[in-house]
């Protein structure tokens, strides 16, 4: 008994510690018993790690191995809505526009009907070409330069932007469009408030989305310069110009590869319906 009292704490500090990696392991687990093994499932799994847990090798290894079957799976999912397995071959379809296609899709309504608030319908290839360009539609992705979600928002970019305008009633009164899409950036507390964005993909697209339409509006309806502004910071592109050019560049083969993705599919499914 006295024993057992004394291995208490530690058994309870080995526990805490194993904690993240048994709750994987049971999650990962209950999936393949339930035969649940869709992207929602996996998605779900694969984000449990907090933003402020330090990885391993061995996690980035798990993740790498979640996204292969994720890719499966919407491969599986393509074939079977299309009901011809013959289909990807003989349309010359590639596993990237499978990706594309689901990413682009799932966000696809959200983006438009926020586009629609801002008044920047024209703008919407932008945003989908941004959201699969800066994330492959991954929402609870981080970059090794602290940006996050779907949008690659920043700290010390957009979300300061967003909150100093939406608390100045000055500036916010400038710019009624963004304070309707924002308006839940008024007042509260800011660490949290920056923690929602991290975690919440709808707070990151709306905030992506109406710091684009901010930098579309400070440059006349230029969508290139917003794109630079965007991409590399309004100093960033005035102090390496060659980085803003390439941003562009690559959302822009992004926008038109997304666009030939979409048409390539819809023209499948007319075919198949048809058929």
């Amino acid at each position: 008994m006295k024993v057992a009292k004394k291995l208490a704490p530690v058994i309870v500090g080995i526990g805490l510690l194993t904690f993240p990696y048994t709750c994987r392991n049971s999650l990962e687990r209950a999936c393949r018993q339930t035969k649940t093994e869709t992207i929602e499932c996996y998605g779900k799994i694969r984000d449990f790690y907090p933003f402020s847990q330090k990885r391993t090798e061995e996690d980035d290894a798990w993740e790498k191995e979640i996204d292969k079957r994720i890719e499966e799976i919407r491969q599986a999912v393509f074939e079977k809505t299309l009901s011809d397995k013959r289909v990807l071959r003989d349309y010359n379809l590639e596993a990237n526009d499978i990706s594309m296609y689901f990413a682009v899709k799932k966000y696809k309504s959200k983006i438009e009907k926020y586009a629609e608030i801002l008044n920047s319908e024209e703008l919407i290839p932008y945003y989908l070409a941004m959201l699969y360009g800066e994330s492959s539609g991954r929402p609870f992705v981080k970059s090794k330069h602290d940006a996050y979600g779907l949008f690659q928002v920043k700290y010390n970019g957009a979300f300061l932007w967003a909150w100093e305008l939406l608390n100045n009633p000055k500036k916010r009164k400038k710019h009624p469009e963004i304070s309707t899409i924002l308006s839940d950036f008024e007042g509260g507390d800011k660490e949290k408030l920056w923690e929602k964005v991290k975690r919440d993909p709808d707070m990151n697209i709306r905030l992506g989305m109406a710091y684009l339409y901010f930098c579309w509006q400070i440059n006349d309806h230029d969508v290139l310069e917003a794109l630079k502004d965007y991409g590399t910071g309004r100093k960033g592109k005035k102090k390496n110009p060659e980085a803003a050019k390439k941003y562009v560049k690559y959302i822009n083969e992004t926008k038109n590869e997304i666009q030939k993705c979409l048409k390539k599919i819809e023209k499948i499914k007319m075919e198949k319906k048809q058929s």
